[in-house]
């Protein structure tokens, strides 16, 4: 009886432990009706470049992680600062990045981490939209769009090829934008 009683018990903890993994070993995506605990951040590189240059790291938490949480780990791990207010929709993410992030406030005299070093602020602009997007996007699978000022379309002063994202449009990631900057459309 004393087997039997652990054999049951084993497979209790088994089953237990199964039901509470909450991302597809295939994907990488959640299962639709599990809480999200992992997550992979993606640090990109690409700078409007259709040839992949990233980083990524595992991010795991022990409650359902939100897309602040993600936005925040993405700061730590490079040392800018991902302030953004986010709302989640039932197909959608909606990111109001915040004027202290630097990706309005810009580099100035912050000191940068190794491996995160920007030389001007359209590359470390480029990174800190393209990571958060594709952070996002991986891990809880809807289009992210950008705003600031509490809803506004997000625009900067200079940024090439382009300045201004509607708040009705998606973001596309930087190498798309690069693509159409000319009004070829192709991604070559």
């Amino acid at each position: 009886m004393g087997k039997r009683f652990c054999s049951y018990l084993l497979a209790a903890v088994l089953v237990f432990l199964l039901s509470a993994t909450t991302v597809h070993a295939d994907s990488g995506r959640p299962v639709k009706g599990r809480v999200l605990t992992s997550a992979v951040l993606v640090a990109d590189f690409a700078n409007g470049s259709v040839n992949p240059n990233e980083k990524t790291r595992v991010y795991n938490s022990k409650k359902a992680i939100t897309p602040e949480e993600l936005a925040s780990a993405l700061s730590r791990w490079t040392g800018l600062d991902f302030t953004v207010k986010i709302t989640l929709k039932k197909d959608a993410i909606l990111v109001d990045w915040a004027p202290g992030s630097t990706l309005i406030s810009n580099l100035d005299d912050r000191e940068q981490k190794k491996g995160f070093h920007f030389f001007d602020a359209d590359s470390m602009r480029w990174f800190m939209m393209d990571s958060l997007w594709r952070t996002l996007k991986g891990a809880f699978d809807k289009e992210v769009y950008y705003t600031m000022n509490g809803g506004k379309q997000l625009e900067f002063d200079d940024l090439s090829p382009i300045k201004v994202f509607p708040a009705d449009v998606p973001y596309m990631g930087s190498p798309f934008y690069f693509a159409h900057s000319d009004g070829r459309g192709d991604m070559e």
